[in-house]
């Protein structure tokens, strides 16, 4: 019975947890890539790049940030479940 009921929080708790997750990773990618876009504006109006190199360039951007994000909204996703958790008094 004990090791149904360890599954069953576990189980909550994963999947109210990734969505959590993954509204974290997009939240930080954006804000991250917000301060990029300047510097690529600059290469499409100044430079004349192509719009395929600046979006390849995006997607580097994303890639070179994803060390850093991941673990970020991670803890972000942790603070929030739990949170809301502790609120609910579901936490005992």
């Amino acid at each position: 019975m004990q090791v149904q009921r360890a599954r069953l929080v576990t189980k909550y708790i994963l999947f109210d947890l990734i969505p959590d997750w993954l509204i974290g990773v997009l939240l930080f990618v954006f804000s991250l890539l917000m301060f990029q876009s300047f510097k690529l504006s600059e290469y499409i109006i100044v430079h004349g790049a192509k719009l395929s190199t600046v979006a390849q360039l995006f997607l580097y951007f994303c890639l070179s940030f994803l060390p850093t994000i991941l673990p970020t909204a991670l803890l972000f996703a942790i603070l929030l479940v739990y949170g809301r958790l502790s609120q609910d008094s579901e936490v005992v």
